[in-house]
């Protein structure tokens, strides 16, 4: 069932395109404030809390309706995995920067690379060659976190652990965090990051 939950999903996803209207994420951050201002927690506690709960939440109902209604699961699950998908436009952004690389418009290439969130106050002026290097890996790393870790958890765990991947990432991402959540981030990633490397020597294929 997770292959036909997926091929679903991504059925949605090319109907929608960046335009996903499951990407809400005002209640979580509504939470996150709702949370700092009623309990007086240390970043390490308040990180656990954060996340934990909304995670513990859905498992705990996402068990419940397994337990009486199997084939409910599956319309929760492409949502939850629709939800799970990274945010924004990403293959369009990469092409107009491409293609302004390919324009020398210096302006037009960091405006698009602003985008991925490069510092490009830090980069001379005209230095394509560091430019390249830093949006390579800002776009490397976005569009790994996009699909390929939350396919990685769902396969793994299912659509919960997937799940509770993003609401890590947007924890981590939102602002400052504590370092165990950056931490945390980055031991879940670590194995889907191999994994994806072990694709690339496998197939040959970067792209």
């Amino acid at each position: 069932m997770e292959l036909f939950i997926v091929v679903v999903a991504i059925l949605f996803v090319q109907v929608w395109g960046s335009e996903n209207p499951l990407h809400r994420d005002a209640w979580f951050f509504n939470w996150l404030k709702s949370l700092a201002s009623k309990l007086s927690l240390n970043e390490d506690f308040f990180f656990i809390c954060a996340v934990g709960l909304p995670v513990l939440a859905v498992g705990s109902l996402f068990v419940f309706i397994a337990q009486h209604s199997y084939w409910s699961l599956l319309p929760i699950s492409v949502l939850l995995l629709l939800y799970s998908f990274g945010r924004g436009e990403f293959s369009g952004a990469l092409e107009a920067y491409t293609e302004s690389c390919y324009q020398e418009d210096w302006a037009s290439a960091c405006s698009f690379a602003q985008g991925f969130q490069v510092d490009t106050d830090a980069i001379a002026e005209n230095d394509w060659k560091g430019l390249h290097q830093q949006v390579l890996e800002a776009a490397a790393y976005r569009g790994f976190e996009r699909m390929f870790a939350v396919l990685f958890w769902f396969f793994l765990f299912g659509p919960v652990a997937a799940w509770a991947y993003r609401l890590l990432f947007l924890f981590v991402h939102q602002g400052p965090s504590g370092a165990l959540a950056k931490k945390c981030l980055w031991v879940v990633e670590w194995p889907a990051v191999r994994a994806l490397g072990l694709s690339f020597a496998m197939t040959g294929n970067f792209v």
